[in-house]
Parts: C-alpha cells; structure tokens; sequence
C-alpha cells in the first residue's frame, strides 16, 4: 500500500528556528476521536464549499501529456507540474494560465541542472523561479520560469536517506520541505525544513529529539497543506495537526486519531519495518487531511478498509461522508464522495488549496470516466453549472480522451 496508489483512491475529500510548538494551552486542543465517525454518516454537497468553477483544458496534447502529477503548482501566469512517468523518470512542464504549454524545465541526468526524480516542483510567489527538489541525488535545483539553470545545493541538513514528502512556500522568500522520518535516529532531525530564494537553509520547524521512536514511523503519511486562513501540517506519529506560520513557529491545534487520550500503537502511521510481516501494517491511519472553512476532510484506512471523513468545526462532529457515486458504470468498489451538485462528474481529486486564490485545485481524469461512467446518467444530473457538465462530456467523448486530465480550478465559498 503506497501512497500514491492512496491519492488516487481517495475522493473529492479534502496536504523554527529551534522553537518547540506552542499552542494556548493543551486543554484547548481540540481533540478528534474517529472512532465516532464510523457511527455516523452524513451528506455534504461541493455547493457548501464552492461558489464557482473554472477548467483548465491542457494543449497542444502531445507536449503537454503527462501520466501522473506527482508536484505541481498553479499560479496567476504559470501552471507547473511534475510528471512521475514511471520507471524512475520523471519530467517537469511549465504551461501557461490557460494551459497552453511553454517549455521543459530541466533534464534527466547527473550533471548541474540535472534531475534523477523531479520529486517535488514549487514556482515562488512572484512565478519568476522554478525550484525542483530531487529525492534520487539528494539536492535542490533552482531555474528561471524559462528554463534557465541558475544554481542547486546538496541537501546537507540530512545525515540520513533524503526522502522527501511535501513542499510548501509559507512567505513570499521562504519555502519549506518535509523530509521522511529516518529509518534511524539522528541528530539534528527536524519535521521541516526551511529554505530561502537562494536555496540557503534558513531554519528547522519541529526539531525532534534522536530516540527511539524516531524509526517506528519511516514511511508517513505526513501531510502539509493550507486552508482558508493558515498553512498547517498534520504529524502522524504524535496524532497532530499544527497550524505553521511565517515565523517557523506552530500552534498545535488538534490531536486526532482513535484515542481521546492521545496516540496509541494500533494507530501509526504506516507499516514499520522491523515489525514481523503480519505486524507490519496498522490498524488505522489518516493519510490526507484537506481544510475548508467548515470542514476538516480526513481521508485513511481503518482495519484495512479505506474511509472518507468530515469533521465539522463548529459542532465537533466527525462522521463518515456518504456513498453517492450514481453513474458508476464499473465494478469498481464505492467510495465516499462529496456530492457533485455544481457539475455533476464524480469522483474529483482534489489535491490542494491554493491560499492567494482561495480556491481547491482538482484533476479529471477523463479517460477514466469515460470507461467507468454513464455520461447520459451524468447530463440528466440537476447542476448548478450545466455548461461547465456539457463541456466535460464533450472533452470525455474526444479522440483525445484518454490525454485528457483537466484541471478544475473551484473559487471557495
């Protein structure tokens, strides 16, 4: 069970300089017990979280095809993406706004400039740099938006295997990068990495001690994303959520997991390595958190069985999305959706919120759905938005369908 094979199973549910976390006090944590979620099941529809949408359609199709985006970033003049091709490639696409392709950035190789796996793409606020972060050589690249090499640096502050997990900026000259938990303990180990435009590190979020429970948790399900009014990072080996601020502090805000008291060994945060194999996978864990205004969408698996939850913030109640994926032509199994009452097509992956723009950033897979689901059953659906429908089905019923992923830009209520 790895977790790219997770995002894409996982539906429209909504990724210090040396300071310790700080928060109110402890008795002002919220606390979220999931065990409460699978008591209940409950409705919620994309017109509660969205008031308008847009789609990006990508061409021309020959130079702008890409398998998986494994990274991308979305701003005012650019769309970035990084492409995981499989088989240890990897490319990075720069397009215009309106889809329309640029340019390659990079290359594969060894040399300056050069990428192994273009893990992790970021474009800085003003979209005059590109940053790449290579997991395989272990370094940061930086370039211009058209293409120009400019300058990389080893990843230094690791003793340990550089994986990295998540890239986010929190200010217009910093930008931060998760490292994975080290298969062993080291010194100087922190959950965030920070960096300036220059690629100088700058500072360390979260330091953690070199014990003995650093190696219990090396393949995480760590998340850092951004709602409506903060950046946060969900740390799954002590069950929590941080909001993360400019000035590399963080306030803990939630413990969430199966125990009110806080984590427990049945809850981790993937499979440990030196467990024998019947142990190795837990028994539940969370691997996506997305935020809206109202909303925390908590999406894992629990004993073995994928799940999709909200926890609604304002009532404190947590409970299971419904199962509502009506056009579903396949035998797929069902998952828990929010309801498509804008334009109809499920399921959406949506893969992040963009804070300036404040909007979710979601893909179609077109080819998909055209394999899998009844398109007349999707035009007879009541929608808010049936121009937005009638032209995705177009695209769907294309020659091109399966080059077909479209971005789906949706404005937050």
């Amino acid at each position: 069970m790895n977790k790219n094979t997770f995002f894409l199973i996982i539906l429209i549910c909504f990724g210090f300089s040396g300071c310790n976390p700080r928060s109110d006090s402890p008795g002002n944590l919220k606390k979220i017990d999931m065990n409460q979620a699978f008591n209940l099941t409950k409705s919620v529809k994309l017109s509660d979280l969205v008031k308008s949408v847009e789609i990006v359609q990508f061409y021309p199709p020959e130079d702008t095809y890409f398998v998986n985006a494994r990274s991308f970033a979305v701003g005012k003049k650019f769309i970035l993406i990084a492409d995981d091709r499989g088989g240890g490639s990897s490319n990075v696409i720069l397009c215009e706004r309106s889809g329309k392709f640029v340019t390659t950035i990079g290359r594969s190789g060894k040399g300056p400039g050069e990428f192994l796996s273009a893990w992790l793409v970021l474009m800085d606020p003003s979209e005059c740099f590109v940053y790449v972060a290579d997991d395989r050589s272990s370094k940061l690249i930086k370039y211009s938006v058209s293409g120009t090499f400019i300058r990389e640096r080893k990843i230094e502050e690791l003793a340990d295997r550089f994986i990295l997990d998540e890239a986010r900026f929190i200010s217009k000259n910093e930008f931060v990068l998760v490292p994975r938990r080290p298969v062993r303990g080291i010194d100087g180990f922190a959950s965030m990495l920070v960096y300036d435009l220059d690629l100088n590190p700058t500072g360390k979020i979260l330091p953690r001690a070199n014990d003995k429970n650093l190696p219990l948790f090396n393949n995480s399900y760590q998340v850092l994303g951004a709602g409506p009014d903060r950046t946060f990072y969900w740390e799954p080996w002590f069950d929590t959520l941080y909001t993360v601020n400019p000035d590399h502090s963080t306030e803990a805000t939630h413990i969430i997991g199966w125990s009110k008291e806080g984590p427990t060994f049945d809850y981790m945060s993937s499979f440990t390595y030196k467990l024998p194999p019947e142990q190795q996978y837990p028994i539940n864990f969370i691997i996506s958190i997305k935020e809206s205004s109202k909303y925390l969408f908590l999406s894992g698996s629990s004993h073995q069985k994928g799940f999709s939850a909200a926890y609604d913030k304002k009532t404190e109640e947590v409970f299971l999305l419904s199962d509502l994926l009506e056009c579903d032509t396949s035998s797929r199994s069902k998952y828990a959706v929010i309801q498509n009452d804008l334009f109809g097509f499920d399921p959406i992956y949506i893969q992040s919120f963009e804070q300036p723009a404040n909007r979710y950033v979601s893909w179609l897979r077109l080819g998909w759905t055209a394999s899998s689901f009844d398109l007349e059953c999707i035009r007879s659906r009541s929608v808010k938005f049936p121009e937005i429908r009638d032209r995705l089905i177009e695209l769907t019923q294309s020659p091109d369908v399966d080059n077909n992923l479209v971005l789906v830009l949706m404005e937050a209520k």
